[in-house]
């Protein structure tokens, strides 16, 4: 095993062991703290992410975000690519081909400028923003195409690594805004 696969299943477990409570009452903590930071700066609009079960939950904060002016949008995976579109409602997802939550609607696409903000889900992070994800290399393949695009990882204090193994292909984040 690897040490990327190891930390994976480290953090795996960390994620399935959490007591339910504790989990929502940081993640409430984590979306009044992103809320916060969105409504300080320009964001209008925002690539968010649908939780898989044990992935922290923003879901709270997008309809917050989205009654504030925000426009968001949601990946949406095919063979090596992830793309993101506006699912016009929080009814319209089903179950895509990697098992995540997708918009069933597809006729509004993310089309990049500066006022994006893209919030990005992992496994294990560091406080200068290197992030280790699920291992598939979706976020890093769509990332590296916006150079320029703000990213923010999310996590618990438990997932926040003094250094994890990294590769040319993985993206740095600018941010990470821990519970």
């Amino acid at each position: 095993m690897t040490e990327k696969q190891s930390i994976r299943e480290k953090m795996k477990a960390f994620r399935k062991a959490m007591d339910p409570l504790e989990k929502k009452t940081r993640e409430k903590r984590l979306c009044e703290g992103i809320t916060e930071y969105l409504f300080d700066l320009s964001f209008q609009e925002i690539l968010c992410y649908y939780p898989m079960p044990l992935e922290i939950d923003l879901r709270d904060a997008y309809k917050k975000w989205e009654d504030g002016g925000r426009k968001l949008f949601f990946p949406v995976t095919s063979k090596d690519d992830l793309s993101f579109f506006s699912p016009h409602s929080f009814d319209g997802f089903s179950e895509g081909p990697m098992r995540v939550m997708e918009p069933v609607s597809r006729e509004e696409p993310f089309i990049y400028h500066e006022k994006t903000l893209c919030i990005v889900p992992g496994l294990a992070f560091t406080k200068e923003g290197m992030r280790l994800g699920y291992g598939k290399g979706y976020y890093d393949r769509f990332l590296s195409k916006y150079p320029g695009m703000i990213t923010l990882g999310v996590c618990f204090e438990e997932q926040v690594f003094d250094e994890l193994p990294c590769d040319g292909s993985d993206v740095l984040l600018n941010f990470v805004m821990i519970a």
